[in-house]
């Protein structure tokens, strides 16, 4: 896994993405996927997010999805398993709603993905130990000045790898950027306005994060 690239696919921005994904899932990358951004929320939002997932796993990607507790009410079931089995997904990333007993009981049967941010390094010891693979990711920030500064994120990153843990964080893309923002969708805030390439070497050379995604579509 180390100093590969992931990608960031959105619903509303699918059809749009499929051009330059086709082809690239042959060597099964990640790609983050969002199961509760609101304003891609319709009335056929589980059918239109589980074919979309269908064409993901049929080109080769693994998909990491992003839930939370408003996740299970979309898909109108009661635990993530159930998500993840409907959308065959490789990784869960548990956002807000989960306590460690869960995450825990998650963990032992599946990839997971806690936030960064708000993970404490004490409470990831029988994760670790116990889980099938435990992965941390930095969250990305859409507004200007709310990115994460370097000290920061590197106290971070360097504790969770001490614990075991490999970390992710998002660079910001240079094509098409994500509304209805447009000021792309970095971890760092000094990565908003440098180019992907360079953002991604300083990611890995400079601060050796083991995972980098491109955080626009």
């Amino acid at each position: 896994m180390a100093n590969s690239l992931g990608y960031s696919v959105f619903l509303s921005t699918f059809e749009k993405q499929k051009s330059y994904l086709q082809g690239v899932g042959k060597n099964h990358p990640l790609v983050f996927v969002s199961l509760h951004i609101a304003e891609e929320f319709s009335d056929t939002y589980t059918k239109d997010m589980h074919a979309m997932c269908d064409w993901l796993n049929e080109e080769g990607f693994r998909i990491v999805a992003d839930v939370s507790t408003k996740s299970l009410e979309l898909f109108q079931v009661s635990s993530v398993r159930e998500i993840a089995k409907l959308l065959d997904v490789y990784a869960l990333r548990l956002d807000y709603g989960f306590d460690h007993a869960e995450m825990l009981a998650l963990a032992k049967e599946m990839p997971i993905v806690l936030n960064a941010s708000t993970i404490r390094v004490d409470e990831v010891e029988d994760l670790v130990r116990e889980g099938k693979e435990i992965l941390a990711m930095h969250n990305y920030y859409p507004r200007c000045e709310t990115g994460l500064d370097e000290e920061y994120f590197l106290n971070i990153t360097q504790s969770l790898q001490a614990a075991g843990i490999h970390v992710i964080a998002f660079i910001p893309g240079d094509v098409l950027k994500r509304g209805p923002i447009f000021e792309g969708l970095p971890t760092l805030e000094h990565h908003r306005h440098i180019s992907p390439y360079a953002a991604f070497m300083e990611l890995t050379l400079k601060y050796h994060v083991d995972q980098v995604f491109v955080g626009d579509p």
